[in-house]
């Protein structure tokens, strides 16, 4: 593939397989406010209904979710700025922007009953894990903010993750079938990548960045093994009663010079006759699985309180790093009796790296060298080489991808693409003003500012890509149109910089928006985030290229759409003060939002019309059931899926008193006019 292929213009298009319409969770909440123990349940959808009683907690749930973020946006902003361990106990879970200041403190939002002081989150993520984060307060502080004490990861029923109290548990384990059966998919026999793009990544960069063939594949899959050891075909199949004979055999011309060697191969032996396994093939398997599931760091006790999550995890003490340099100038103080060494042999269980490095280096001293496309000796410089005899360092390529393929996966753990860059929209969010100041601490003069700044960064692609640019406030613009209310608006700085005049443009007519009362002025604020978001994202697309700045798209590659970042609004009540048809309008507003530019809701609610609405637009096909999820909460505080279906009816039924009153209340008259 050509760079002129690859750059058009300055722009660049991508096609990947589609990630739109991420955010599927199942969350759940405990020992928050109204919930307790048993907590809350609720799975979050692109399309996201709180709704149910007064006072039952909806309203809970969604103030859990942003709490959730203020700690989630600090983790995101470390991991982006590449520290090679976060320190999850120095973030905090903060109070002081609205809507959580009205919560008061930590100690306000813990349940009454809890005996902890502790809330609990637990969410899935779109990589398939199960993420458990434990908060409590620090007495120290006296802002009472949240402080995480604990982190789970689960992949299926086994924990893959744990830190808590300055120590942390790694299992790659489970990691290891997905990563061969995902990465061989990625490549054919003729060592390509099956598309001519995949993931911003095209052949050439990958074959340069991973190293890993299909045949390396195809190998480490056919042997359950990360690691391509040539000696292994002669001694794998070698039972308990012939291993040490036959190798020794085989290993007889260097046996004689390095009695070093022959006690290593002897302790070999004793641990492997009194293993459960019948061949030596079987041996090293094991030693290879107990040595990926278990990696543990225990950090000084000056970090005790401090949850960590390495983001390269190749410092931990059992060896995660194969370390290979020093493996002569060990055998030569075995071979010359060192009393500290030998008793350290006779007491070792041979963990697998000890292993992987003598068979590698024994196999080489009789020709046995490993395949170029599974390992590389790299040879050190004088500066690098630390200490004893260390000339050379060993890349095991399957090895460093899986790690990476592992860092990976936790990173996506624990900052899930739902949280950490939420937006939220109040009932009371927009006080009506025919001017409005942005040096203002309201949270609208705050939304105004990121307008102004996504605008002016704003990538105008047209010039490129016509067919995919995007006209700035295009979409504010059309919904104000389709509500009636105006044909375009304006924001516009006040000449002596006192504030912003918003002003409605319709036909020949100009107007404030003050002028339309409250209903329309939070319906605006409604549609200024979601316009923001999309002016926003355009940023994803600015990349560094071979002449300079470039843009580049990255497009479904089944139906060319344009595949945006996910972003997550929070909308309280978005129908107040809008008229019936308004409410029902506000489903479709919502919909392109999140069908085009892969913007996500989650709505607190209580519009019969809004939810009428949603389940029309779901049996006409016009937005999948799967991306909704419309969560009631009854007057006990206990939530449910609806179960909303493909026809648009509900496998579930509201609390008496919903939906249904308007309906009883029409009975009732009827009844009443029959008298």
């Amino acid at each position: 593939m050509t760079h002129e292929h690859r750059v058009r213009k300055h722009a660049v298009t991508l096609q990947r397989k589609s990630e739109q319409n991420n955010m599927n969770t199942n969350y759940r909440i405990k020992n928050f406010r109204v919930f307790g123990e048993d907590g809350a349940e609720a799975k979050l959808a692109p399309f996201t209904i709180l709704t149910g009683c007064n006072s039952s907690g909806k309203s809970s749930i969604a103030k859990s979710i942003l709490l959730l973020d203020t700690y989630m946006q600090k983790i995101k902003s470390a991991s982006s700025n590449h520290k090679d361990v976060f320190a999850l106990g120095d973030y905090t879970m903060d109070f002081d922007s609205y809507p959580l200041n009205l919560l008061g403190r930590f100690d306000k939002v813990v349940n009454s009953a809890s005996t902890s002081g502790e809330i609990e989150y637990k969410f899935t993520t779109d990589n398939g894990l199960e993420v458990i984060l434990i908060f409590n307060s620090n007495k120290a502080d006296v802002l009472n903010r949240g402080y995480l004490k604990k982190i789970t990861i689960f992949k299926g029923d086994e924990a893959v993750f744990l830190s808590e109290r300055g120590a942390c548990y790694l299992n790659t384990m489970p990691f290891l079938n997905d990563y061969l059966e995902n990465t061989k998919k990625l490549l054919n026999p003729d060592y390509s990548l099956n598309n001519s793009f995949f993931s911003g990544i095209d052949t050439y960069e990958y074959e340069k960045t991973h190293k890993v063939s299909y045949e390396t594949l195809k190998w480490a899959i056919d042997n359950d093994s990360l690691f391509n050891v040539p000696i292994l075909g002669k001694i794998g199949q070698l039972t308990k009663s012939n291993f040490a004979e036959e190798t020794k055999k085989m290993l007889a011309s260097i046996l004689e010079e390095n009695n070093g060697l022959e006690k290593l191969i002897d302790r070999i032996t004793e641990v492997f006759s009194t293993s459960c396994c019948e061949t030596f093939m079987d041996f090293f398997k094991m030693r290879q699985k107990a040595w990926l599931s278990r990696f543990s760091n225990e950090l000084s006790l000056d970090f005790e309180d401090q949850p960590e999550v390495p983001q390269d995890w190749s410092h931990v003490k059992s060896q995660a790093s194969i370390v290979d340099e020093g493996w002569r100038m060990l055998l030569s103080k075995f071979a010359a009796g060192d009393k500290k060494w030998l008793d350290r042999l006779q007491n070792s269980t041979i963990n697998f790296p000890w292993l992987l490095t003598t068979l590698i280096n024994a196999g080489e001293y009789i020709g046995l060298t490993p395949d170029s496309a599974f390992s590389e000796k790299i040879r050190l410089t004088n500066g690098e080489e630390w200490f004893g005899d260390k000339k050379h360092i060993t890349i095991h390529y399957l090895w460093e991808d899986f790690k990476n393929h592992v860092n990976e996966q936790l990173q996506k753990a624990i900052t899930p693409s739902w949280c950490g860059s939420l937006a939220y929209v109040g009932s009371s969010r927009i006080d009506v003003k025919r001017l409005y100041t942005l040096d203002s601490k309201s949270d609208f003069a705050s939304l105004l500012n990121r307008y102004f700044n996504a605008r002016r960064d704003f990538i105008d692609l047209t010039e490129y890509e016509g067919e995919k640019g995007y006209e700035p406030d295009a979409f504010i613009n059309k919904w104000l149109k389709e509500f009636g209310i105006c044909d375009s608006v304006s924001l516009d700085m006040d000449p002596e910089g006192l504030g912003v005049a918003i002003r409605l443009h319709k036909g020949d007519r100009t107007s404030l928006l003050a002028d339309e009362g409250y209903g329309i002025t939070q319906l605006f604020s409604i549609l200024l985030e979601i316009e923001t978001g999309i002016q926003h994202a355009f940023q994803h697309f600015r990349v560094k290229g071979w002449y300079g700045q470039n843009y580049m798209y990255v497009t479904d590659m089944n139906t060319d759409k344009v595949l945006f970042p996910e972003q997550t609004i929070i909308i309280e009540e978005p129908e107040i003060h809008l008229h019936p048809k308004f409410q029902s309008m506000l489903v479709d507003m919502f919909a392109e939002a999140s069908e085009k530019y892969n913007i996500h809701f989650v709505i607190e609610t209580h519009s019969e019309y809004l939810i009428r609405r949603l389940q029309v637009r779901v049996a006409e096909k016009k937005i999948p059931s799967d991306d909704v999820s419309v969560i009631y909460v009854d007057e006990d505080s206990h939530p449910y899926d609806m179960g909303l279906k493909e026809n648009g009816k509900f496998s579930q039924d509201f609390g008496a008193g919903f939906l249904d009153e308007a309906d009883n209340e029409a009975i009732r008259l009827f009844d009443l006019s029959n008298e």
